[in-house]
């Protein structure tokens, strides 16, 4: 590669005229800092990315604004758990230049074959949005499984915009999917890397028809066959082209034949050899801005099965993940951006999806990452009209105490629904029953709380196994799942309830 074209960048960066700040590193501000921007005074959050360590500390980014929109004050948080996704501490933000022209926006994170995290955002002045001479920013953190350390400085590693991870192709090279949107031909790039992310270069591009351009957002994957797939928003939903020499020239964009709504998706190479779709409704039906729905391809994207169901609301929106070793999937998206501006966690296993619905043990749905806004919730995710409702504090004090001593704490009786100032309002099974149709649990539901009931038999191996038919919203009051299997899956049953 033409390493001197990217030395020679960096060079016209450092020289550059101080009043063209795009082009100038920004400021990153810690909690507590002036000029840190709380999340109590923002007023927009969206279009998250996650990543997730070795040891399973996960962090988090978006961007944030204190108007309500995608605007001049925008820039991004960096947040991280420690404790898989129960608690979120933010670390930074990444501000160009305060209330300046200068906007920080459409963040990524990324963990590459080395183990470092790199955190990637854009820049360009908001008076000129669609400047085609926006940069992708880089800084990069050694270690990922510890909170504290010492990032590298910012530097400005191409011309465009990245909002998708990179893709590492067998060869080792890297691609990261930057997009000069649309305001050039060929705005789709395929940026490559083949010294571990020590210099860039536009490999290709793919060309996205005048009257179809949008914000590309585009994805690549490596086909089996070793071709390149990439997939794009365009403004009828997802467009796709290909490769045959391994990013170089790439075909003009057309329509894919999955239905979508011109929102990004997320599609990734899964340890199976499988790819995962995350996309808005069925994978043959265009529906607005709801349904985040997996779905699982076991040949290269020509038919795609399953379909589990992450979150049917409205709002909710640009999803992004990672699989990590024990084949867990975590997948990040936005809710309500100017209204509750909620970043989002969920969790499931390629089993989930294949079979529809929860059967893996591993799923959990709307996992808060933050929440923008005047606080709405504690730090444990209690909202605060819940609380109210139970004539409780609201300041986090009495979350994780059992006030009735009944073998509950308050955040326990939030997550069943059960009345916490009551000692007899407990989540447990009633009763059961045994016959020759199977097996019954009774229990009293919430009608807007999940319950799935599990399986095992042998309580010290604990290989708990979802019942068909379980994962389902409480009919409120008494209730009951069943085990129909012939014979009955286990000799020991679980009850689980959980947040819709």
């Amino acid at each position: 590669m033409k390493r001197v074209v990217v030395l020679m960048l960096g060079m016209f960066i450092c020289a550059g005229v101080q009043a063209r700040t795009f082009l100038n590193p920004p400021e990153i501000l810690e909690p507590g800092e002036a000029g840190y921007q709380s999340v109590d005074t923002r007023e927009f959050q969206g279009i998250s990315s996650l990543a997730v360590s070795e040891s399973g500390r996960i962090w988090a980014v978006w961007y944030a604004g204190p108007t309500p929109g995608e605007d001049r004050n925008n820039y991004v948080v960096l947040a991280t758990s420690g404790d898989d996704g129960q608690t979120w501490q933010e670390k930074c933000i990444i501000d160009p230049d305060g209330s300046g022209d200068v906007r920080a926006f459409d963040p990524e994170i990324w963990i590459d074959p080395e183990g470092r995290l790199w955190q990637f955002w854009a820049q360009h002045p908001a008076s000129d949005f669609f400047n085609p001479h926006a940069g992708v920013w880089a800084r990069t953190k050694s270690d990922p499984n510890r909170e504290d350390g010492e990032w590298s400085e910012p530097r400005r590693l191409t011309e465009g915009i990245m909002m998708c991870k990179p893709t590492v192709l067998s060869s080792g090279d890297w691609l990261l999917p930057a997009s000069t949107w649309r305001a050039t031909d060929y705005s789709a790039r395929a940026v490559a890397s083949d010294d571990n992310g020590l210099c860039f270069e536009v490999l290709g591009a793919c060309n996205v028809p005048r009257e179809h351009r949008h914000f590309d957002e585009h994805m690549i994957v490596e086909r089996k066959d070793g071709s390149l797939w990439l997939l794009a928003r365009a403004t009828y939903g997802i467009g796709e082209s290909f490769s045959l020499d391994g990013g170089k020239t790439w075909s003009e964009l057309q329509p894919s034949d999955i239905k979508h709504t011109s929102a990004r998706f997320f599609i990734r190479r899964l340890d199976s050899g499988n790819l995962l779709l995350v996309k808005h409704g069925p994978i043959n039906e265009k529906i607005g801005r709801s349904h985040l729905t997996a779905f699982i391809s076991p040949d290269d994207g020509e038919s795609w099965q399953g379909g589990l169901l992450l979150d049917e609301r409205d709002g909710v929106s640009y999803p992004d993940g990672q699989q990590v070793a024990d084949g867990t999937i975590y997948v990040t998206y936005d809710y309500s951006r100017t209204g509750e501006q909620k970043i989002y966690m969920t969790t499931f296993t390629e089993e989930d999806v294949l079979a529809g619905e929860p059967v893996s043990g591993k799923v959990r749905r709307r996992v808060l990452i933050s929440a923008g806004g005047p606080e709405q919730e504690t730090a444990h995710g209690i909202p605060h009209e819940w609380l109210e409702a139970h004539n409780l504090p609201t300041d986090g004090s009495v979350d994780l105490i059992d006030l009735q001593e009944k073998g509950m704490t308050v955040f326990e009786d939030y997550i069943a629904d059960t009345d916490p100032n009551d000692p007899a309002d407990i989540f447990e099974a009633t009763a059961f029953t045994s016959d020759g149709n199977g097996i019954e649990i009774y229990f009293a539901s919430s009608s807007e709380r999940v319950y799935t009931l599990y399986a095992t038999e042998d309580l010290l191996k604990g290989d708990w196994i979802a019942v068909p038919q379980g994962g389902r919203l409480g009919r409120g009051g008494f209730d009951s799942l069943q085990d129909n299997n012939d014979p009955p899956i286990g000799n020991f049953y679980r009850l689980e309830v959980a947040l819709p």
